[in-house]
Order: C-alpha cells, then sequence, then structure tokens
C-alpha cells in the first residue's frame, strides 16, 4: 500500500514540476489568428518582438492550391510565404529574421480559410 501510495506521489510530482516548467514558455507565447469564409484572410500580429516566428495555415480541403505571404514593418513586400496544397490539412511554417513591430499574414485559396502567427 505505501509502495503505491509513494508511486503516485512521484507521478503527481512529476507532472507538477513539468508544468512549472512550461509555465515560463506560455507565459511568453503570443500572436494572433482569423477565420474567414472568403478567398481572402487576413490576420495581423502586434507588437513581435523580432527573429523568428511561426505562421499556421488551413484552407478549404478541396483539390487546389493556397498561398500565404508574411510582411513586416519594414517593407510590403513579402518576407516569408509559400504556396500549399489544401488537402493536407492543417500546416506550419517558421520564418526567421523577421523585424520587431507588427506583422500581417494574407491567406488566398478556397474558402474557408484559417491562419494564424505566434511567436
Amino acid at each position: 500500500m505505501r509502495k503505491k501510495i509513494l508511486a503516485r506521489l512521484a507521478v503527481v510530482s512529476t507532472i507538477a514540476t513539468m508544468g512549472l516548467t512550461a509555465l515560463p514558455q506560455m507565459a511568453l507565447a503570443a500572436g494572433s489568428s482569423n477565420t474567414c469564409k472568403i478567398r481572402v484572410c487576413p490576420v495581423t500580429g502586434r507588437n513581435f518582438p523580432g527573429g523568428t516566428i511561426s505562421v499556421d495555415a488551413d484552407s478549404g480541403g478541396t483539390a487546389d492550391t493556397a498561398f500565404w505571404g508574411l510582411t513586416d514593418s519594414t517593407s510590403p513586400n513579402p518576407r516569408c510565404s509559400a504556396t500549399f496544397s489544401t488537402e493536407g490539412g492543417v500546416r506550419s511554417w517558421t520564418c526567421s529574421g523577421i523585424h520587431a513591430g507588427t506583422v500581417t499574414v494574407i491567406l488566398t485559396g478556397p474558402a474557408p480559410l484559417a491562419i494564424g502567427v505566434r511567436w
């Protein structure tokens, strides 16, 4: 009986420690997302600290292609972009060297669309 209690305490302690370890990372996470019912879907992320950003996109699910492009506060031209097949479900990419400030991603493809940025 005592071994079972000690084993349970060890599991609870491990889970609690993992949660505390992840807490600072979760506190730093930020971003923005948008879902649209039309063929063009923008999302804007504010207060991006600069560096690496993740882009998540999903589109329609029909046999087609979609495209997204990310711009930052330094240029209206995309600093990072991708074309992808809409049949694969949600996809994720990372972009490095993005300037701090406001970032905007525009996703085009068959609706419904979902786009998000996170850092």
